[in-house]
């Protein structure tokens, strides 16, 4: 609703119907599916259409002006477009067609997905359009396309925009264009993961210029999560890292509380003497002790938070003898730790619970190792100690497949799905390649 007014927001309009058509898929009540339904056909037959080599092509619209921020100036018009509606739409009208064959929704998702064959046109800036290619070569699915054809590069809205016509290539088929767009954006989000991060600061939210968002650079870590986990592609993972680290260093004297939904571990070797502190709301000192582990303790931590660069990290305990109190995190003293799979592994650079911690969930990820190089794996004990190893040397070079990704003792592993190596974990080293698949 804008001011007094009703008006249609496409990304609310598809977040209510994703859930109807999700409620339909796990209990296949046909209600929800035709509520669904009559959602994705209302947009679409709303939807402005613009003619394009591959044929009519939908766009579906917000009919409200919308003024920019975050780093833009001026106001979208009425109606606005861009890339995120389209991919929404385009994303649910294939489940549709591909649970229900209804030719209807194949046309309509026939039609979304000709969008991405076109940009601007020049010669008539009122045609709706979203795509873009950059003076370097990049396509970019824009989330805010101009209407001067300024290109903003919203990172986390490239795969947000893009999302959709992988759904049609897995569910419908790919096709010359399905296969086209999915190399841009790939090609587009590897030169976004050179450039996203800051260094010690809340990471870019476009793709160029410093604007920084605390709530986007979480977006980013979900975006590049989301590349890690469709594409393997080992330096999506390496940026997750490097977003976790960055969060931890706040600009000026701001809390850090985040944990996306799970708690944190914090490891403490018995007999250690630990700084140990209670803050104010605002974290200025309220007292300070030096305390003593009396055993070996693994405690939960839910709010992590520094000064500033060089300053140390602490953690507050939320159960245990220190409930409430502050802990400065330090190698050998007290360092995080992390689960995978329900094993707690502990080391000086497990840093925090990660989502590349996780079995991966859209495939295995397949390893290249080198030939002529000796490859060990390892299985390790719930204190990260190494409890058996396998070396093997190979003439040429072999290939094995790899479910999960975790950093033990300072050194990101793989573990292995098949061989000698099977249910083994061996450092990403430079004897060892990922293959994108890309």
């Amino acid at each position: 609703m804008t001011g007094r007014e009703w008006a249609l927001h496409v990304i609310h309009a598809t977040t209510i119907s994703g859930d109807w058509l999700n409620n339909y898929v796990e209990t296949g009540r046909r209600e929800w599916l035709e509520k669904a339904m009559g959602v994705i056909r209302g947009l679409c037959k709303r939807a402005t259409r613009r003619p394009t080599p591959h044929g009519t092509a939908l766009f579906p619209k917000y009919e409200f002006p919308y003024r920019l921020g975050g780093g833009l100036t001026g106001t979208m018009p009425n109606p606005w477009y861009t890339s995120f509606a389209n991919s929404r739409v385009l994303n649910q009208a294939t489940r549709i067609y591909y649970l229900t064959k209804a030719p209807e929704f194949k046309t309509f998702a026939d039609q979304l997905l000709a969008a991405y064959s076109v940009g601007q046109d020049k010669n008539d800036p009122s045609l709706p359009w979203f795509m873009a290619v950059d003076s370097d070569g990049y396509l970019w699915p824009e989330e805010y396309p101009l209407q001067d054809g300024g290109i903003t590069k919203v990172i986390n809205g490239t795969p947000s925009g893009w999302w959709g016509v992988q759904a049609y290539g897995e569910l419908i088929g790919e096709n010359d264009l399905i296969r086209k767009v999915n190399a841009g954006v790939c090609a587009t989000m590897m030169h976004c993961a050179d450039v996203v991060r800051q260094p010690g600061m809340i990471s870019r939210y476009f793709a160029e210029g410093n604007y920084a968002s605390r709530l986007y650079h979480l977006v980013n870590l979900a975006t590049f999560s989301s590349m890690w986990q469709v594409s393997g592609h080992l330096p999506f993972a390496h940026v997750m890292d490097g977003l976790m680290c960055d969060w931890n260093v706040n600009q000026g004297f701001t809390w850090n509380e985040f944990s996306r939904g799970r708690p944190h571990a914090l490891f403490l070797p018995s007999r250690t003497i630990l700084y140990v502190r209670q803050t104010r709301s605002d974290g200025t000192p309220l007292a300070a002790k030096r305390w003593s582990t009396p055993r070996e303790l693994l405690l939960t931590t839910k709010t992590r938070w520094r000064y500033g660069p060089g300053q140390p990290v602490w953690s507050q305990m939320a159960n245990g003898p220190l409930t409430g109190w502050w802990v400065a995190e330090q190698p050998g003293r007290a360092r995080q730790a992390a689960s995978v799979r329900g094993m707690t592994l502990r080391g000086e650079a497990l840093d925090r619970e990660r989502p590349d911690f996780l079995p991966f969930t859209h495939r295995p990820i397949p390893l290249t190792f080198k030939a002529n190089t000796n490859i060990t794996a390892y299985t390790y004990d719930p204190a990260g100690r190494v409890t058996s190893r396998v070396t093997r040397r190979w003439t040429r070079n072999s290939m094995a497949r790899a479910d999960a990704l975790s950093t033990i003792n300072g050194a990101p592993h793989a573990r292995l799905l098949e061989g000698a190596f099977a249910g083994k974990w061996t450092p990403l080293t430079s004897a060892t390649v990922c293959i994108t698949g890309l």
